[in-house]
């Protein structure tokens, strides 16, 4: 089994991958995370635990490329 900090790793190289360039982890429980892109506001979450209907790293910002532009 992956620790927290493993799909963390993971999701927020997978959410970079797909140009997002997220925030800060807000850590949830002891199980479970969240982050969100500063772009677009797009949301990954992990868990180490998943229900049977759930996956360890789900959200949109794995899913689908950022849509947000930087400021410059």
């Amino acid at each position: 089994m992956k620790t927290l900090q493993d799909l963390m790793t993971e999701a927020k190289e997978s959410c970079e991958w797909r140009a997002h360039i997220m925030g800060t982890w807000d850590v949830l429980s002891s199980s479970r995370a969240a982050v969100r892109c500063l772009l677009c506001d797009m949301e990954v979450f992990v868990c180490t635990d998943p229900a049977p209907n759930e996956i360890d790293i789900s959200g949109e910002a794995v899913a689908l490329n950022c849509k947000g532009e930087i400021k410059r």
